[in-house]
């Protein structure tokens, strides 16, 4: 996923009208941008509408939700604060403060780091089948069709990490240590043998072999999506990480500074510097210490004098 997918609280729909029916209806219409822009994640907050889908991160996809987040944004804040109830003012700023994160987090190319060890589509993927429930027929065959887009999404998760070698926007080498061995996990010869061994097989462990389903999802695991993680993972031993940044500091990528501000901001929500963050650490580690020392002045903790 590209950006920020966090949203403000939104209300029900049904009700009545009131001083924050403007704001309700735009928060209503975030929510479900948000929803089809993010699928999967719809699909375990229990919003099936969009089982089928993955995010379309291709640039045309970006640009179009870049497009709807800039709209949504000036429309936000055309609303008069003063207007709206309490409740309707803390959404609206929450609105507006999700939305400019989402902007500001574009400009640097979340998108061209879809992979770490810590998370990517090699990860995430493979769970659907546990962070899902299956109760229906209808969320049997909707999963098909979604594990069908899934070499698509691969390759395109490929095709952003091109363009960050071009753009020099990578990790660290060292934060890509084991990524390869967790890209070849999704295709060990167990799964070439028996694709109903796959995690991604896992929703139809109890449906009938002779299932229509079931041999597709065979045919698609073995056929398509085994030799899209194949690729991903070539590519990511051979090219990406050979091309990765080897400093460590995330100042160093080409957002520099600016972009290891905002991260501290986003973390944080503080509009404090990195010098005063740590600062802020080295005093609370004296003032702790402090406190340990009195705490023992007043106890008979063995060997205190040595401390």
């Amino acid at each position: 996923m590209t950006g920020l997918i966090a949203c403000a609280h939104a209300p029900r729909t049904d009700e009545p009208p009131g001083p924050d029916a403007q704001l309700n209806a735009l928060l209503n219409e975030d929510y479900a941008f948000t929803m089809q822009s993010y699928p999967t994640w719809a699909s375990m907050l229990g919003e099936r509408a969009y089982d089928t889908e993955l995010t379309d991160n291709s640039p045309a996809g970006i640009t179009a939700r870049l497009k709807s987040t800039r709209a949504r944004l000036e429309r936000a804040r055309s609303i008069n604060a003063e207007t709206l109830t309490d409740q309707g003012r803390t959404n609206l700023a929450l609105l507006i403060y999700e939305l400019s994160e989402s902007l500001r987090s574009s400009t640097y190319h979340r998108e061209q780091i879809p992979i770490t060890q810590m998370g990517g589509p090699h990860t995430s993927l493979p769970q659907l089948g546990d962070r899902l429930t299956f109760t229906t027929d209808k969320h049997l065959s909707d999963y098909l069709e979604r594990l069908k887009k899934i070499p698509g999404y691969l390759d395109q998760a490929m095709k952003n990490m091109k363009a960050g070698l071009a753009a020099h926007n990578t990790p660290p080498q060292i934060v890509m240590a084991g990524v390869v061995e967790q890209l070849r996990a999704q295709t060990k010869a167990d799964y070439k043998a028996d694709p109903t061994e796959h995690p991604l097989f896992k929703p139809y462990s109890e449906s009938s072999p002779q299932s229509p389903l079931v041999s597709a999802t065979i045919s698609v695991i073995r056929d398509e999506i085994l030799p899209a993680f194949e690729r991903l993972a070539a590519f990511t031993e051979d090219t990406y990480i050979p091309g990765c940044r080897k400093s460590i500091g995330a100042s160093d990528g080409p957002g520099g500074i600016e972009y290891y501000n905002f991260r501290l901001a986003h973390y944080t929500t503080l509009p404090l510097s990195a010098q005063e963050i740590h600062d802020t650490g080295l005093a609370e580690v004296t003032r702790i210490r402090q406190e340990m020392m009195d705490t023992i002045k007043r106890s008979d903790f063995p060997k205190k004098s040595e401390l």
